[in-house]
């Protein structure tokens, strides 16, 4: 995953439907707390960075794979370089 090309991809908010509703299955599925606002980039088929934010404070970024039903947390390295969602 190149953070080059991520960046180049415009931060959004889910579409309705399967998309949101996959996400936000899986993140309180993972008992993720600190998303009142999230915005994502698909940056391979079924495949997302994640932007999540509470109250304005300090973004956290996730990866998500759709298709296997994972999040996980992106390492400190690559959010450095990634250019947050507003």
């Amino acid at each position: 995953m190149k953070t080059e090309k991520i960046n180049q991809i415009d931060w959004r908010n889910p579409q309705n439907g399967e998309e949101r509703i996959l996400i936000t299955k899986l993140i309180i599925n993972n008992q993720i707390k600190i998303c009142s606002e999230f915005h994502i980039k698909e940056f391979e088929k079924n495949k997302y960075i994640m932007a999540c934010n509470h109250d304005n404070q300090i973004w956290i970024y996730f990866k998500i794979d759709l298709l296997n039903r994972k999040i996980t947390k992106l390492d400190s390295k690559l959010i450095s370089k990634l250019n947050p969602p507003r």
